[in-house]
């Protein structure tokens, strides 16, 4: 690190600079991976279909798969990772709620009754549980 002077109105102040090798600090850094977490074919999805993730500070959220009806839930603190099951069709939307800790989603079972469900974070542990359920004739939008 170097400072380099400055004037500024009769007063000297300094400019810090900090130069620094990659090369260094790439030795401690470890090598990202990734995986595929959805497997979903886009023109397999419904056409009502909206919200597949959702995030928060806590937690992200999102459909495993269409054919399944599951919901994987990950800590982004811990990386611990959940399923929510319960959704007896395809799921079609998900939103968070004004609490960060809850949220709602809606499945398609039939024409006549999508599956909508309230969940919410466990205080004492990584996981939710289903608090409300509910058989509706509409779509979140």
């Amino acid at each position: 690190a170097y400072y380099r002077p400055l004037k500024n109105y009769g007063r000297d102040i300094f400019e810090s600079h900090t130069v620094f090798s990659f090369e260094e600090i790439s030795k401690d850094i470890l090598e990202a991976k990734s995986n595929n977490v959805s497997f979903m074919k886009v023109e397999e999805l419904d056409v009502n279909c909206r919200n597949l993730v959702l995030t928060s500070d806590s937690f992200v959220c999102y459909s495993v798969t269409q054919k399944k009806n599951l919901l994987r839930a990950i800590d982004t603190l811990t990386g611990e990772k959940t399923i929510l099951r319960g959704h007896e069709g395809p799921i079609l939307d998900m939103k968070l709620s004004a609490n960060p800790l809850v949220f709602a989603t809606v499945d398609h079972h039939n024409a006549m009754t999508p599956h909508f469900f309230v969940w919410q974070k466990n205080a004492d542990q990584f996981g939710f549980s289903a608090v409300y359920q509910n058989s509706l004739k509409g779509y979140i939008v």
